[in-house]
């Protein structure tokens, strides 16, 4: 079976940073031990400057995307939505697991395949511990 797990993963293994990632990291190492199952991470990472591909282990498979931020909240993150369907086009999973609702749940679904959504803390909340003009202005209210 060919699971597409999409989410925050870090570049390096050994580099956790955040909740999800960690989350993830664990997961896939359970996972790992079960046969017959194909795993491929799917992440967005904005240290990426353009896609790249990395066969981890026999069974692991990661796949990192660099996302468009430019006018990303007013075309609603099309640009990321189409390179994530695009991946996901390629590596043909049976079953997704997104992590995170937003952009990773909304593909997933698009997508019409079995889905598996698990939501980490509350995002929205989240905002307010952001600094910034921007985040002042705009996304709190929001």
């Amino acid at each position: 079976m060919r699971v597409a797990i999409l989410g925050d993963y870090p570049l390096e293994p050994d580099r956790i940073a955040g909740g999800v990632e960690a989350v993830i990291s664990y997961l896939i190492a359970e996972l790992r031990k079960f046969e017959g199952l194909e795993l491929h991470v799917v992440t967005f990472r904005e240290d990426v400057r353009r896609r790249c591909v990395y066969q981890q282990e026999s069974n692991l498979t990661v796949h990192y995307l660099p996302p468009a931020y430019r006018f990303a909240n007013v075309t609603f993150f099309i640009i990321n939505k189409c390179r994530l369907l695009r991946e996901l086009a390629s590596i043909e999973p049976d079953l997704i697991h997104a992590h995170v609702a937003g952009t990773y749940a909304e593909v997933a679904h698009m997508t019409g395949l079995p889905t598996v959504l698990t939501l980490h803390g509350i995002r929205y909340r989240s905002k307010w511990l952001q600094q910034g003009w921007l985040n002042r202005l705009v996304r709190r209210p929001l």
